[in-house]
């Protein structure tokens, strides 16, 4: 079963770990982590803290990490970050008006159309006709005047976005660095705010050959921002594809291959079960299954075998200790199904 759902609605964000503490102190010691890996980390973590400010006082090593980073790349690339998503902060009142004028119009329209449906009467006088149009002519107005007031706002928004965002160009610009992932964050940030954060629609040959050679490097060795790359290569080139396996393979990284899971064919039920389960397949096996329930440290704690060419098999649970367990199904040489079983009593 997949590892992480085990931990559905328990991941935290914004929450210390065990990693976090082995970050800020340097004491990461795994050979598969590369320097570059390390830099990354180390951003994550300076990223976290800085939003959440109140953590430098969870751990003493905190605090010496988030000072020996003040000032340097790391921190001003995160205050161009924070620059960019700023972009997007339009005026609460302005988005509120705008909110208002949609309802309106919305209004408006309704109206139009009543009033299209009543001019279809053919009963009706002159003067009823002439007062309806009238009044389409009233809604149209205020509709243009709503209309043009929105554009105008959004104009405007749109402008001192572009503004905005070539501040953060020359500040962007200003940044020191020394590493090629460094200096990879640098150059994204400079198409991407020349760009999407200028509401610009294309890009030119040198920014679109940037992209591409940042795109094609290893993610491993030039961080995050070969994803915001590719994410922006594939504005220009959708069906593109960029192959991590052999594109990190000469630097000695070998990079695992995601396994597409079968179809879960085997559920158990009921779930919470007591003293009796049943095990319930979509589809007869051909041969002899086995159903196996395993304990959150993975030791096997119950095997049943089940029938072949049955689709409901039940089982008894009753000297089972309460708590949750994890349960595949195996036959016909592969795996069937599985999940997670909990007995409550």
């Amino acid at each position: 079963m997949p590892y992480c759902s085990q931990f559905e609605g328990q991941r935290c964000a914004h929450c210390l770990h065990a990693l976090d503490a082995q970050i800020a102190g340097d004491s990461l010691e795994n050979d598969p982590y590369t320097e570059e890996t390390k830099w990354m980390l180390a951003a994550d973590l300076y990223k976290k803290i800085d939003d959440e400010p109140a953590l430098l006082d969870s751990l003493p090593v905190l605090e010496d990490f988030y000072t020996d980073l003040q000032g340097s790349t790391t921190a001003d690339l995160k205050a161009i970050d924070d620059d960019q998503r700023a972009l997007y902060d339009m005026d609460s009142s302005v988005v509120a008006q705008l909110l208002t004028n949609r309802a309106q119009i919305e209004g408006y329209l309704a109206l139009v159309k009543d009033g299209l449906e009543q001019l279809g009467d053919s009963s009706l006088t002159p003067v009823q006709r002439e007062a309806i149009l009238a009044g389409l002519n009233g809604y149209r107005d205020d509709i243009r005047d709503l209309f043009t007031w929105s554009s105008t706002a959004l104009q405007v928004a749109s402008s001192s976005k572009a503004l905005a965002a070539d501040n953060v160009i020359i500040a962007n610009a200003g940044v020191i660095t020394s590493e090629l992932i460094e200096e990879n964050d640098k150059t994204v940030n400079d198409i991407y705010l020349a760009t999407i954060g200028k509401d610009v629609d294309g890009f030119t040959t040198t920014q679109a050959d940037d992209l591409f050679a940042i795109a094609n490097q290893c993610p491993m060795l030039g961080g995050n921002s070969v994803f915001k790359a590719r994410s922006l290569y594939w504005l220009i080139d959708d069906p593109y594809d960029f192959d991590n396996a052999s594109i990190c393979l000469p630097y000695g990284i070998i990079v695992k291959h995601l396994v597409e899971l079968q179809a879960n064919e085997g559920s158990i039920v009921p779930n919470p079960a007591t003293d009796e389960a049943t095990l319930v397949l979509t589809r007869g096996t051909d041969a002899f299954a086995y159903l196996t329930l395993y304990n959150l440290l993975g030791s096997e704690v119950l095997r049943v075998l089940v029938p072949k060419g049955v689709t409901h098999h039940a089982f008894s649970t009753a000297n089972i200790a309460p708590g949750l367990y994890h349960y595949k199904v195996l036959g016909d040489g592969s795996r069937i199904g599985g999940g997670k079983l909990t007995i409550a009593r």
